[in-house]
């Protein structure tokens, strides 16, 4: 995500309850809905990076990672001027060189 149709309604139901939380986002998501990832932030929730594109980043070679990183980055940024320092992998699947 953020897909608008849920992760609004998460909202509603965290700010409601007085709850924050960590919104792992997908940068292609993030530039779709940047208003989403803005609303996530000055909710007082942290915004992470879960990659650009979503793919299994395991058994990719070291710079397709990092180009994906960064293009998320990339998108939190833009989005919402700041910088994120958490990644959770897409499908928890890892590597050594993840």
């Amino acid at each position: 995500g953020p897909r608008p149709e849920i992760a609004r309604e998460m909202l509603n139901v965290l700010g409601r309850h007085r709850v924050r939380s960590t919104f792992f986002v997908v940068g292609s998501m993030v530039e779709q809905h940047p208003k989403l990832v803005r609303r996530m932030m000055n909710e007082g929730h942290e915004v992470a990076n879960h990659s650009f594109s979503h793919p299994r980043l395991h058994g990719m070679d070291e710079e397709a990672i990092r180009v994906e990183l960064a293009r998320c980055d990339r998108a939190i940024f833009d989005a919402t001027g700041a910088r994120t320092n958490l990644f959770r992998p897409p499908g928890m699947r890892y590597d050594d060189t993840v």
